[in-house]
Parts: C-alpha cells; sequence; structure tokens
C-alpha cells in the first residue's frame, strides 16, 4: 500500500513539474510563433483597413457602425481560450503524445466509444417531417427529472457526416498506440458514427449543463442517424436545412422567451451555417459556433481526391465505407423511393465521388457539383445576421486551409474565425500527460457571452 502511494504521489510531483514547465513555455514568444491562434475578424475600432492575411496573428477590418457586435472585444473580454490578456491572440499546444494532426484526429475517433467522460443521460424525443420522415432530439438535463421546464438557454447541437450508432467495440480495450502500431487509422471515422453519443458532443454538453454555465442542451440526430428511424425514402443532405429549420421552430414555439444558440461539428457545422445564413436577420438563434466547417464542397472534393497515400489508402476507403454502411443500413426503405439507387455501383465505389455522384440524383440534382456548390455554407457566410465563431485547424486531415474563404471573415463584422495550427478534425486535444479536448472551453466562452 505504501509503495503504490508513492507511486502516485511520484506521478502528482511528475505532473505538477511538468505543468510548470508547460506553462513557461506556453507564455513564451516560441509559442506564440508555433501555437498562436490566429483571428479573422472585423475590427470595429480601427480607423484603417489591413487586408486580412492567413499568416497574421490577428486580421481584422473597419466596420462604421454601432448596429453590429464587436466581435473582437467579446473575445477580448470573454473569451480567455482564444485571445489573451494582451489583445493577441491565445495559443493552443496539442498533447505532446498526439502532436499531429492525423494523430488527433484518430484519439478522437477512438475515444468516442470510451467512457472517458462520464456519459451524459439524454431523454428522445422525435419529430415528424412533412416528407415522414423522422428526426430525434436528445435532451440534457432530462427534462422529466428537472424541477421546471425554466428559461435557461438552450444550446441545440448538430453532428457530423453519418451520426449513426455504429461502434467498433472490439478495440475499446486496446490501448491507443497498440491500435496505431497494429492497424493504423482503421478506426478513424468513429467520430463519424455516433450522433448524440460522439465524444465531443458529450464533452461540450457536460460542460454546458454545468452550473458554471447552466445551459439545458438539445442534440439533433438526423434522419437515420444515431438510432434515429429512417421513415421516408431520403437520407439527410449537406443541401438541405429543412429538417433543423423545423427542429428549431417546434423548439422555439414551446419555449418563447428562451434564447436559443446553436453548435455544429464538421458537417453539421456546414448545415447550422447555412442555416443562418438562409434566416438573416430572421434567424431566432442568439449566436452560434462552427467546429472543423468544411465551407466549399467542390474543395474538399478536390483535397480529397488528390493522390496522395494518404488520402488513397486511409482517408478516401474508410470515408466511403462509412457512407455505404449507413446505405445499406437503410436498404429497404431507400428501396421504397421514386429514385431507383444503383446499390451495385454504391457498394463498388471506392471514392467518396463516386458514391456522391449517386446521392446527388436522389436530392434531385444533374451533377455532383451541383449538389456540391448548393450544399457549400461559404456563399451565404455575408448574409449571416447572428453572431457566429468559427473554429478550424490548419493541419485537419480532411479540410485544407484553402477551402476557408478569408475575405468572408474580414467583410462581416458577425463572424469570427478562430484558426489553430494544430488540433486535426474535431480533436483539439491538450495536456502533457494527460490529452483532454481544448474545444469545448471557447465554445462555453463565447456562447455564455450572449446568455
Amino acid at each position: 500500500m505504501a509503495s503504490l502511494v508513492g507511486i502516485s504521489n511520484a506521478m502528482d510531483w511528475t505532473n505538477n513539474m511538468l505543468t510548470s514547465v508547460g506553462m513557461q513555455i506556453w507564455n513564451s514568444r516560441l509559442a506564440k510563433q508555433c501555437f498562436g491562434i490566429q483571428i479573422v475578424a472585423f475590427d470595429t475600432a480601427a480607423n484603417h483597413s489591413p487586408s486580412p492575411s492567413p499568416d497574421a496573428a490577428i486580421s481584422t477590418c473597419p466596420v462604421q457602425t454601432n448596429s453590429v457586435p464587436d466581435m473582437l472585444e467579446l473575445l477580448r473580454t470573454n473569451c480567455p481560450s482564444l485571445v489573451g490578456k494582451d489583445g493577441h491572440g491565445a495559443v493552443f499546444i496539442p498533447s505532446s503524445l498526439v502532436p499531429t494532426g492525423d494523430l488527433q484526429t484518430m484519439l478522437s475517433s477512438y475515444v468516442a466509444n470510451r467512457h472517458l467522460v462520464d456519459n451524459v443521460e439524454y431523454e428522445r424525443e422525435t419529430l415528424i417531417a412533412s416528407d415522414g420522415g423522422t428526426i430525434s432530439v436528445d435532451w440534457t438535463p432530462i427534462p422529466s427529472k428537472s424541477t421546471s421546464l425554466d428559461n435557461r438557454p438552450i444550446a441545440l447541437i448538430l453532428h457530423g457526416l453519418t451520426g449513426g450508432s455504429i461502434f467498433l467495440s472490439s478495440y475499446c480495450t486496446i490501448p491507443f498506440y497498440i491500435i496505431l502500431l497494429t492497424s493504423p487509422f482503421h478506426n478513424l471515422l468513429f467520430f463519424l458514427l455516433l450522433g448524440s453519443h460522439e465524444y465531443y458532443i458529450r464533452v461540450v454538453a457536460k460542460l454546458l449543463i454545468s452550473s458554471k454555465y447552466n445551459f439545458r442542451v438539445a442534440v439533433i440526430n438526423s434522419r437515420g442517424c444515431s438510432n434515429t428511424p429512417l421513415t421516408s425514402p431520403r437520407l439527410y443532405s449537406a443541401s438541405d436545412t429543412n429538417d433543423f429549420r423545423m427542429v428549431v421552430d417546434s423548439i422555439k414555439a414551446r419555449f418563447p422567451n428562451t434564447k436559443l444558440f446553436g453548435i455544429g461539428f464538421s458537417l453539421g457545422s456546414n448545415i447550422l451555417a447555412k442555416y443562418i445564413g438562409e434566416e438573416e436577420s430572421n434567424c431566432p438563434l442568439s449566436a452560434a459556433v462552427s467546429i472543423c466547417n468544411p465551407f466549399n464542397f467542390n474543395k474538399f472534393t478536390d483535397s480529397i481526391n488528390k493522390p496522395t497515400l494518404r488520402n488513397s489508402l486511409i482517408y478516401q476507403p474508410h470515408m466511403s465505407k462509412a457512407i455505404i454502411r449507413i446505405i445499406n443500413t437503410h436498404k429497404s426503405v431507400l428501396s421504397t423511393g421514386s429514385f431507383q439507387f444503383d446499390f451495385d455501383k454504391i457498394n463498388n465505389s471506392k471514392k467518396i465521388s463516386d458514391i456522391e455522384d449517386e446521392l446527388s440524383k436522389s436530392f434531385g440534382y444533374k451533377t455532383r457539383s451541383d449538389y456540391h456548390s448548393d450544399s457549400s455554407c461559404d456563399r451565404l457566410l455575408p448574409h449571416i445576421k447572428v453572431p457566429t465563431l468559427f473554429i478550424n485547424s490548419r493541419d485537419d486531415p480532411l479540410l485544407a486551409p484553402d477551402c476557408i474563404p478569408f475575405p468572408a471573415f474580414a467583410s462581416n463584422p458577425y463572424i469570427v474565425l478562430a484558426l489553430t495550427n494544430h488540433g486535426g478534425h474535431l480533436g483539439f486535444f491538450e495536456g502533457i500527460v494527460h490529452p483532454t479536448p481544448w474545444v469545448s472551453k471557447p465554445i462555453a466562452e463565447f456562447l455564455s457571452s450572449f446568455s
């Protein structure tokens, strides 16, 4: 017993020492250069018009009006995770255990099915769309267990890609680095397949419902995702915001005096931004946060189709398999619609673009390019009239930095971009000894500024 206590004390001492050293590194000029967060936004106090540059720590443009929020001042005042006390971009230092974008992404997928965060308890309700499709909403804290349905702010969360409840449970007891050595990248897409139970969603939900922030959270699971039955022969698409609009309208009608907020991850962040842009000044959301937004699907496809070993051996085959799996899961329902899927072609597809050729037609588009153009939220960023924070990473292995429309952030005072150098896709793990998720902190800081 004494030896165990000694080992525990030694580990605590080591962790404290490393944390102390880490803090010194954190505040150094080198850290600012290597790990500084780039902020791109309007500067309402500026008297000149510097051009936004992807290399600048803070890129701004002035706006001569008092009717819009001063996003930079808001970040300086309320978001220490993004902007330091000196008014410059803060730093995000990735965990030394997962220093690259690929490893950050893989760790996010690996912990998706592990209880590294206490399970968030949900209560599910279902909504039926006009075409008979089913969308589920998972609430926490559970309304029926609350003392009353008060007017605390509600955060609506949209998940990533397929969001279905598919688990690679055989890996759950295997250490992360053993997986890297024995089956590299095999469960890369864990994080795309879990809906309201995705690790990053549980982390954000747990922080928002804490006494510090006191939000209510509603996670929106799309058609056929996270054990939501597919009840009409149509999958959800990146171009259609009507399902999300229906959920927002329903919740707003039930809680007319409650502030609503939006949070989107990956594909869900694109749908969220597209919806806000379509609604313009009529948007019922008070503020929103977008994480790892693809912005432009044509550019994303160009990037993922580049003939690199990483794309050919890792991302293309595994993302394709994830989409094929979700289609085959709902094959019987999809077969009842007017559009006749070529399931043999889909199952033999090796690239995402091959599958999307078929899906685009089922959504009513002539070509995949038409579908991508209509789905991309970048064209609607100028129309956003709700304070919206976008967080992306330069080393995201799925989304190249050239997907980001930098000029849009320098021309719309309602939106602000925080671009980290590291973090991967939905990773953003920090910590020297114990990797912990970082992105939940700026999400909570930003939204609570408006609650």
